[in-house]
């Protein structure tokens, strides 16, 4: 995270905190710098946090309500997978292993594709997945094109052109992976919406799809909304 002045003219950036996490503002005092916010990271839940602008990664946890949970079971790793989809475009993805992981094992698959509107997926702790990788599946998440955080032009991308190259970069992780010889070709599973919908009309490849509320007709889709008329 970092920290610039409201009021002071020419006052640079200042780093508040690093590592790989997510930091979700709560409250700061402008007169004492101290503020307040909520913490996660991959491998751990949210928790409240205190810190202070004027010391860079000073956090302090203020909570522990997810310590007696993480003391019963036992996470898998989750690794970050960057890949070129094109010489030009680097996507960003992750893995979560099953806890226990064997590299020497192959594991079958669920690529997960976050909802259509502008969103992106973060490091946060994500229970749901770690729900699956704790049944035995590898899971792939990642930041297509269309994706926020990435700048404007990674971000429109696939305005008005959707679904479409976000299709390839989501094959460009997934192919990353597989050529670390640890899937199951024969059972990889795709979850999502509308990409995940067009991913199975554009691939064999998937054994099993699940698909949350997909547009499938634009036509139908913008009359529904009051976007076309008649």
């Amino acid at each position: 995270t970092w920290t610039v002045s409201l009021t002071a003219k020419g006052t640079p950036w200042k780093q508040g905190s690093n590592g790989t996490q997510v930091m979700t503002l709560g409250t700061i005092s402008a007169k004492s710098g101290v503020g307040v916010g909520v913490r996660s990271d991959p491998q751990h839940p949210a928790e409240v946090v205190r810190f202070t602008t004027k010391k860079a990664w000073d956090l302090q946890q203020l909570t522990h309500v997810n310590d007696g949970l993480l003391s019963t079971i036992t996470l898998g790793d989750v690794e970050e997978v960057d890949t070129n989809s094109n010489p030009d475009t680097r996507v960003q993805g992750w893995l979560v292993k099953p806890p226990a992981f064997d590299p020497t094992r192959k594991y079958p698959v669920i690529v997960a594709l976050h909802a259509d509107e502008p969103s992106s997926f973060t490091v946060a702790f994500n229970p749901i997945f770690r729900s699956f990788a704790a049944s035995g599946y590898l899971v792939l998440y990642v930041n297509p094109r269309g994706s926020t955080g990435y700048g404007s032009a990674f971000g429109n991308a696939t305005n008005q052109a959707f679904p479409g190259v976000d299709y390839d970069d989501v094959m460009a992780e997934l192919n990353e992976v597989i050529g670390r010889g640890w899937v199951d070709t024969t059972r990889m599973h795709v979850l999502g919406s509308t990409l995940a919908a067009w991913t199975i009309g554009h691939t064999p490849r998937f054994a099993a799809a699940a698909l949350v509320s997909p547009v499938t007709d634009w036509i139908s889709s913008l009359a529904d909304s009051g976007s076309a008329r008649a």
